[in-house]
């Protein structure tokens, strides 16, 4: 298996994570608590948050598929699969800083709470590295 196919079957695993971000929003909402949150927001508001929370998860999940349908394509390298794997990369690496960062001293304190808290933090860390080793691939290939 050369460098290349071993690349583009990773690439598809880490696609399919992005859709497992939408099942942890579900606990999560629940775990949080959004709903009391949201029903003290004005009407307008807690629409703009639901209109935001939904979009946040069509682009995941559209990334995800993206990554998967064109796995091969990404891990070949050329311009256009290291500026998307180097937008992911950011992207998720941001993602990763700010469940570590922010989110980590107010997430909650139960025992499920520390975990979703850290599966989380390690399913963001490993795409974006998974990503930026793509980027950095697929810029010296070609």
């Amino acid at each position: 298996m050369t460098t290349t196919q071993l690349l583009g079957d990773s690439l598809r695993v880490f696609g399919c994570l992005h859709l497992v971000q939408v099942p942890a929003m579900v606990v999560m909402s629940r775990m949080l608590g959004w709903r009391a949150d949201l029903a003290k927001l004005t009407d307008l508001n807690r629409r703009i948050v639901a209109v935001i929370g939904l979009a946040i998860v069509i682009v995941m999940c559209g990334l995800g598929v993206v990554v998967m349908a064109a796995a091969d394509e990404l891990a070949r390298g050329g311009r256009l699969a290291a500026s998307v794997t180097a937008f992911l990369a950011v992207f998720l690496g941001y993602r990763a800083a700010v469940q570590w960062l922010v989110y980590g001293p107010l997430w909650s304190s139960s025992r499920r709470g520390k975990a979703s808290h850290r599966a989380l933090g390690i399913l963001f860390s490993l795409q974006a590295l998974a990503y930026a080793t793509a980027c950095v691939h697929a810029a010296f290939e070609r």
